[in-house]
């Protein structure tokens, strides 16, 4: 009974642990100490252990069925969108195979299997030791576990410590004039949400790039990191840039999320990027919070709005061209120097541009389009993308922008 009693907990908010640790204690012998705890039980199968006791590890019931060991996977409540999510480590002896089958209540099975001996050096899993059912709800995997353990997960394991490395990195690498780090405050189960601020001497602009809404969704991650360590060299460009403009950065709004392997939501049960204008959730709470510093009349004035997700490939989300912006048309020449930037080195290569408007998903795109003015894309990465050209992609993209924002602050100078 314990599994069932961890996994109920793993989906379940911080205001019910008490009643729900009488009740199981009550109903199912669940220990206080067990029902507790914030991730899934190890589960063994004779020499075999598997282990999703980390954070964003995710396995939501595990049982042995005839060769092989089946994991149950289910996401933080329904309705959900497709992005389902697992992350675990096999550990046993190298000398079997072992069949690990992942089983979906959810969905159909989206993320490529990626495999690592550390958890920080990520390879996928080869095609032939992956068989996907006919409906896409069971995965069967061919594993070799180590002592050690393998760790196989649906993308690279981004977690909030890698999070809070990269901005103490970011603080001591670059001797960047106004960096400072900023914490917004605390999310629901209290972890910081942070903001990184570049704020100019005189500031007169800004720009806001958002990540990490939606927990599985890695490769945006993957994106923002290069996009935001180009605007922070020490080229000619990016000092003139950072000169111009400054710039309010939070690259992991869902730290909760990310902890628990979450498919898509907070631990509200609430998709983030479906709040925006509601603003129920204390995650968004805070962002409307730090943006309320933008709306009086002497305040620097946005001119844009980024916000990173993976999809199922490389697309902007922008504004129709029926919809005015300021400053006008900057998204159009923006991706047309951007598709030139990247033309000599990747000939046959093209993202999609899809403009849309849908006010009533609350999404950050409508609302800072809606309360600002500004062009507010959304930046989506494709879950398979090479990581070695998302790099790349990034970079270019942040060099792009940073030019044409400069050539419109120049022409208002003038």
């Amino acid at each position: 009974m314990k599994t069932c009693c961890f996994a109920l907990l793993k989906q379940t908010r911080p205001a019910l642990l008490l009643g729900l640790m009488m009740l199981a204690s009550g109903l199912y012998g669940c220990t206080a100490t067990s029902i507790v705890a914030q991730h899934p039980p190890h589960c063994e199968f004779g020499d075999i252990l598997i282990d999703s006791d980390f954070p964003a590890g995710r396995v939501d019931g595990c049982r042995q069925q005839d060769n092989a060991i089946v994991l149950s996977l289910a996401p933080e409540n329904t309705p959900i969108n497709a992005s389902p999510w697992y992350a675990f480590k096999v550990i046993g002896p190298d000398t079997k195979t072992v069949q690990v089958v992942l089983d979906y209540s959810h969905h159909k099975h989206r993320y490529r299997p990626k495999i690592s001996a550390d958890g920080k050096h990520w390879t996928a899993l080869a095609d032939s030791s992956v068989s996907i059912s006919k409906d896409g709800k069971r995965v069967s995997l061919r594993l070799t576990p180590s002592p050690q353990g393998v760790w196989i997960s649906g993308q690279e394991i981004f977690d909030n410590d890698q999070y809070h490395r990269w901005y103490a990195q970011l603080m001591t690498a670059n001797q960047v004039h106004g960096l400072r780090t900023k914490r917004l405050g605390l999310s629901i189960e209290g972890r910081p949400v942070t903001a990184l601020d570049i704020h100019p001497q005189d500031p007169k602009r800004y720009i806001v790039l958002i990540g990490r809404q939606h927990p599985p969704e890695v490769t945006g991650a993957l994106a923002m990191v290069p996009f935001v360590e180009r605007l922070l060299e020490d080229d000619a460009l990016a000092r003139d840039f950072r000169a111009a403009f400054g710039i309010l950065m939070i690259p992991n709004l869902n730290p909760d999320g990310v902890a628990r392997g979450n498919w898509r939501h907070n631990v509200g049960g609430v998709d983030l990027n479906r709040d925006w204008g509601p603003f129920t959730q204390q995650e968004t709470q805070l962002v409307r919070e730090e943006l309320r510093r933008f709306e009086s009349k002497d305040a620097p004035r946005l001119y844009l709005f980024l916000d990173f997700h993976s999809t199922w490939r490389d697309i902007f989300y922008t504004q129709t061209p029926d919809m005015p912006t300021f400053p006008p048309e900057f998204t159009r020449l923006w991706l047309n120097d951007f598709a030139a930037a990247l033309k000599p080195d990747y000939p046959d290569y093209q993202f999609e541009i899809k403009p849309g408007h849908n006010p009533d998903k609350n999404t950050s795109k409508a609302y800072m389009h809606a309360q600002f003015g500004i062009p507010a894309i959304t930046f989506e990465l494709g879950d398979d993308t090479d990581r070695v050209f998302i790099k790349e992609y990034a970079r270019r993209a942040a060099t792009t922008m940073m030019q044409r924002l400069l050539v419109i602050a120049e022409a208002e100078q003038s």
